[in-house]
């Protein structure tokens, strides 16, 4: 099997820049990075072994964002938790610490992650925006995108995080309030970019 190629190895000086573009559609805003960061990271993926991984999360949210198609099984729910399914290796390439996870003998390496803490809307979000490098959240909705911040801050996938930094700073930064703050648990450089200073805190 071929060496397992590093996050990086496909980025250049010209891909510092994230290419960022802002849509509206059936009522949802949306996101999105360069389609070339997305196709290096399913490049990345080719020739190596994964399996699928479920991800139960806690059943809140309001279901299926509208008009965009399931990015890979429908997801499920049990009464309690949805249920996604998710590719382990596309999964380890956005993210350090679900690799961690599936790969250094955690429990979670047996293909079932439990997420008790962001609500079922914010998982498929994130996971959508693995497989599409977009991002859609219902319009006006302030505290699901912190709350993409937050997913993405906790399980390091660096790309998506930066995304709704972006998302934040073009005009909505006004309605960021206190709770969500705390919830994203910004930096100060984050802070900076959203116009709010360390200050507020």
């Amino acid at each position: 099997m071929p060496a397992r190629r590093s996050r990086n190895d496909c980025r250049s000086s010209s891909d510092e820049e994230e290419d960022f573009e802002e849509g509206r559609r059936s009522g949802n805003k949306s996101w999105k990075i360069s389609p070339a960061k997305v196709s290096a990271k399913l490049s990345q993926c080719f020739d190596h072994e994964g399996f699928d991984v479920t991800l139960l999360v806690a059943h809140s949210g309001s279901g299926r964002i509208a008009g965009e198609e399931p990015p890979a099984k429908a997801p499920r729910s049990d009464g309690h938790r949805r249920q996604f399914h998710i590719w382990s290796t596309l999964l380890c390439q956005w993210s350090e610490v679900f690799e961690a996870m599936l790969t250094s003998g955690m429990r979670e390496s047996k293909g079932v992650i439990e997420i008790a803490d962001f609500s079922s809307d914010t998982v498929e979000a994130s996971l959508r925006f693995m497989y599409s490098g977009k991002l859609v959240v219902k319009s006006n909705q302030i505290v699901q995108l912190v709350e993409v911040a937050a997913f993405a801050g906790k399980y390091a996938i660096h790309e998506l995080r930066a995304l709704t930094i972006r998302a934040l700073a073009g005009g909505l930064s006004s309605e960021i309030g206190m709770p969500e703050l705390k919830l994203a648990n910004f930096t100060a450089s984050e802070l900076r970019s959203l116009g709010t200073t360390a200050v507020h805190l």
